[in-house]
């Protein structure tokens, strides 16, 4: 009986320990997101080109260029594959004639 009555007192206190640790302890820390750039104004971000390359792709602020650079698997090296405006690529979306077939 006294084994009982101490295992229900020690498992009533870790309740009460769990749950003290649920209302006390903060959330996870807030995630925020890239505002202003820090150390250079560029951004960087990685993606799959056709399921064969690893690509990275860097977003100059400054200039408002991407640039491409993919992975080569067998040199295991970056090959830098070309850079696009997004200046003009964004005037051109969003421009009337857009996706009407013409060319401006």
């Amino acid at each position: 009986m006294l084994k009982r009555t101490l295992f229900v007192l020690l498992l009533g206190v870790n309740l009460a320990l769990v749950a003290a640790m649920l209302f006390i302890a903060p959330g996870p820390p807030v995630a925020h997101a890239q505002a202003v750039a820090q150390g250079g104004n560029y951004i960087m971000v990685t993606g799959k080109v056709m399921d064969d390359y690893d690509a990275l792709y860097l977003v100059d602020l400054n200039t408002r260029m991407l640039h491409v650079l993919t992975i080569e698997p067998t040199q295991r090296r970056l090959q830098y594959r070309g850079y696009r405006s997004l200046v003009a690529d964004f005037r051109r979306a969003s421009s009337p004639a857009a996706g009407s077939g013409a060319r401006p």
